[in-house]
């Protein structure tokens, strides 16, 4: 089985009444218009988990603003096609959908410094003095 963006668009669905802190079921779904919600990916390679959560998310008419910490270098940015009507409540089975328009990645690179500036901040990172 091929791994591409339908594995995680298989493996997810929202919960209708998470648990609101931490100690009892929200009475609606919290989710909806008028909503807006934060999603952040700490590694985005090609981006399929940050739109599959994207896609399930605005399909509850909620909006949403995608942030992610760091982007994999040399990896095009491939957003999700139109998935049509679903439900984002229950598991699906997504087979043949498509890609939307790709985002080459040296294209779009705002900082030509990043990889050079992160590398230099990894280095310093591991050769912190930590105290004893």
């Amino acid at each position: 089985m091929a791994l591409d963006h339908h594995n995680q668009l298989n493996t997810i669905k929202l919960n209708r009444l998470p648990t609101w802190n931490y100690n009892r079921p929200y009475a609606n779904p919290p989710l909806g218009r008028g909503k807006t919600v934060l999603l952040v990916d700490d590694i985005c390679t090609k981006g399929w988990s940050l739109d599959a959560a994207r896609k399930y998310i605005e399909k509850t008419n909620a909006k949403t603003i995608m942030v992610t910490w760091l982007k994999t270098i040399n990896t095009n940015y491939c957003p999700i096609g139109d998935l049509g009507n679903f439900n984002p409540y229950e598991a699906n089975q997504f087979a043949n959908d498509p890609m939307a328009q790709e985002y080459n990645y040296h294209k779009y690179l705002v900082d030509h410094n990043a990889s050079e500036e992160l590398g230099e901040q990894l280095e310093q990172y591991l050769n912190w003095d930590w105290p004893q």
